[in-house]
């Protein structure tokens, strides 16, 4: 609720780290080095839906989604062996993860 409160008081970016765009490496680095000393701790792994070609830039994060831009075309669709080469990454990234998830909760990555 208190987060909620100062989104309102001071726009809906507040609280958000800013930070350029990160390749994968980077964001499950950051999140070992941070993980034990947090409640919580979100990840987002961008590197497959940047593979795929899903990931487009707003022109104004602030803008939101509906901020009017134009998505640019759709890329080509990336090589058996460049998807394959992200797949595998993106195994090895969840299975750093993994084992910081808490010890409570069942889940499967």
């Amino acid at each position: 609720m208190e987060l909620g409160r100062k989104k309102v008081e001071n726009g809906r970016e507040f609280g958000e780290l800013k930070r350029s765009r990160r390749d994968n490496e980077e964001v499950v680095k950051n999140f070992v080095d941070v993980v034990e000393s947090h409640g919580f701790v979100f990840v987002r792994l961008m590197g497959l839906a940047g593979a795929r070609g899903w990931v487009t830039a707003r022109a104004n994060p602030s803008e939101g989604v509906l901020g009017g831009t134009i998505a640019p075309p759709p890329p080509t669709e990336p090589t058996f062996e460049s998807l394959s080469s992200t797949l595998l990454k993106t195994s090895t990234h969840l299975q750093t993860i993994r084992p910081f998830r808490p010890t409570h909760i069942h889940c499967t990555i």
